[in-house]
């Protein structure tokens, strides 16, 4: 069974999601890492985009003590060059959209990197979207193949963590 890493970069959310995973878990009392000795590691919040250039310099710093598959978790889309920079130094990106506005922003980061599929040779793309964005399955059969897309997802009580998983906190 694989050891894994979900890392809290930080608790701060430009949102107020009424199912936030966040909103069950004792954040002041999570551990912080002592080693990063894992097989993958997600980076997750709050939202880490907001914290930009902060998570790139310390996925960096991980990178260079750990063998570890990355991965960032996010809700945030709005700069489709973030997105792909980031892809650069980490093994995928799952997004996460909450929203009609989040959809406006996917297929705007969509448009973009459609002349560049190449950026997404050998990352993991996940997309989820919630009930609340409203998009059809036949919307969702548009979408680029690179995606392992999952639509209609619903807020999972109490956010359970699977038995390899650890959680902590980077901050």
């Amino acid at each position: 069974m694989k050891k894994i890493l979900r890392l809290i970069y930080t608790a701060t959310c430009n949102r107020s999601c009424p199912g936030c995973c966040n909103k069950d878990f004792d954040l002041p009392n999570l551990p912080r890492p002592t080693h990063f000795n894992y097989e993958e590691i997600f980076i997750t919040g709050g939202e880490p985009m907001l914290f930009y250039e902060e998570i790139v310099g310390f996925i960096k710093a991980i990178r260079l003590v750990s063998e570890a598959k990355i991965y960032v978790y996010t809700a945030f889309c709005s700069d489709a060059s973030m997105l792909i920079e980031l892809l650069d130094i980490v093994d995928g990106i799952t997004l996460t959209l909450h929203n009609t506005w989040d959809w406006g922003m996917f297929t705007q980061f969509e448009s973009v990197t459609r002349t560049h599929p190449e950026i997404f040779e050998g990352k993991s793309m996940r997309l989820n979207i919630f009930e609340e964005v409203g998009v059809s399955d036949e919307t969702v059969l548009h979408i680029p193949k690179h995606w392992r897309v999952k639509n209609h997802i619903e807020w999972i009580v109490n956010c359970p963590l699977p038995e390899n998983e650890v959680l902590m906190k980077a901050y």
